[in-house]
Formats: structure tokens, C-alpha cells, sequence
């Protein structure tokens, strides 16, 4: 924990160094050092907000925010994403148990439901041209794409599948995402293959 300016921001050049963080120069030319990109990055995931409300502490404009982002967290996720999923991996594992029992105790019907299935849309304006198809939701003024998350009892989102098109099913993302797969490799309650609920 750092208690003064000075502390925190050799705690911020640690952990750059740490987590490899290379400084990058943007499609647009911007550039950033590494202590920037990663107060960025902390900053948007601590709490989520506008970007034109980050342009005054940060003393930029919204698209270099905007881009600077994205670019640090592709570059993270290729660094570190076999790390990170099997670390969940590990972690859904140790809990599996205390999650039925959490789910068994507040009167669910399973004594082996770990997480629960959510597929959100977000509605978007109509695009123009060949992209409105992508995002099309099957009702009149549904434009959409879908997302899928397993999130435990405890809040944790355990798995992401990334967005699709808005006339796709729950059960279509389900099977694509693989998480028959993932409940088969690992998650095991007393010996039974854990189950997800819709909730």
C-alpha cells in the first residue's frame, strides 16, 4: 500500500515492469509511456465511466484515451491470457463445492448448479448498410448484438463469450462458447459434472 504520491508511483513502475507492459505508439500516432498506458488501464477498469470524463485527469482527448485502452489490454491479453484462464480455472475449481452448497442453500432445485447462464443484448442504434444483418435482433427495433456470461454465486464473471449476432440463440452461444467442454475438464461436485443455471 503506498501513503504517498512518491510511493505510489514507484509501486505503478513495479507493476508496469511486472506485468511487461510496453509502451506503445498508437494507430494514430499517439504516444504513451508505460506509466500512462497502465494508469489508463486502471483507472477505466476501477470504475467504469465516460470517456470524456477521463479527458481532464488525464489531460488528453477521449479517442487517445479511448484507443490507448484497448491497445494496453490487447497487448495484456496476449502476454497473460493462458495465465489468466487457467488461473480461473483453478479458482472455479477449488470453489466449485462451497458454490453448490451457497446455491443448494438458498433453495435451488440442484445439488450441483456453480454459476449462472446470462445472455444480454445491447441495444444499439440501426446501423447502415451490410452491418445492420449483424446486429439484427429478429423483432421490429431489436438491433443488438449478444453476449454470454457464467457468473458464480459469489459475482464473479467465470466465463465471456464475446459478442454475436442479435438473432442468435442462448443455447447457439452456449454450445459455441464450448462450456460443455469447460464443466467436463474440471468442474466436479462430489464426484458429479457441476451444472449452470439460467437463472
Amino acid at each position: 500500500m503506498c501513503r504517498t504520491l512518491e510511493g505510489c508511483v514507484q509501486l505503478l513502475l513495479r507493476l508496469a515492469g511486472l506485468l511487461e507492459v510496453q509502451s506503445v505508439s498508437s494507430r494514430r500516432r499517439y504516444k504513451a509511456t508505460r506509466m500512462e498506458q497502465l494508469c489508463v488501464v486502471l483507472r477505466r477498469l476501477s470504475s467504469p465511466s465516460r470517456w470524456r470524463d477521463l479527458e481532464i485527469p488525464f489531460g488528453t482527448g477521449h479517442s487517445f484515451l479511448c484507443e490507448l485502452f484497448y491497445e494496453t489490454i490487447e497487448q495484456l491479453d496476449v502476454r497473460w491470457s493462458g495465465l489468466l484462464c487457467s488461473r480461473l480455472g483453478d479458482l472455479m475449481e477449488d470453489r466449485a463445492v462451497m458454490y453448490a452448497q451457497r446455491v443448494l442453500e438458498k433453495g435451488a432445485a440442484l445439488d450441483n448448479c456453480v454459476g449462472f447462464i446470462d445472455g444480454t443484448g445491447l441495444f444499439v442504434a440501426r446501423p447502415g448498410g451490410a452491418l445492420q444483418c449483424s446486429v439484427y435482433g429478429g423483432h421490429p427495433r431489436t438491433d443488438m448484438p449478444k453476449f454470454q456470461t457464467v457468473t458464480t454465486p459469489d459475482g464473479v464473471i467465470f466465463h465471456f463469450h464475446w459478442p454475436v449476432e442479435g438473432w442468435r440463440q442462448d443455447t447457439t452461444m452456449y454450445h459455441e462458447a464450448g462450456k460443455d467442454g469447460m464443466l467436463q475438464t474440471g468442474l466436479h461436485v462430489g464426484g458429479m459434472i457441476s451444472r449452470l443455471s439460467t437463472s
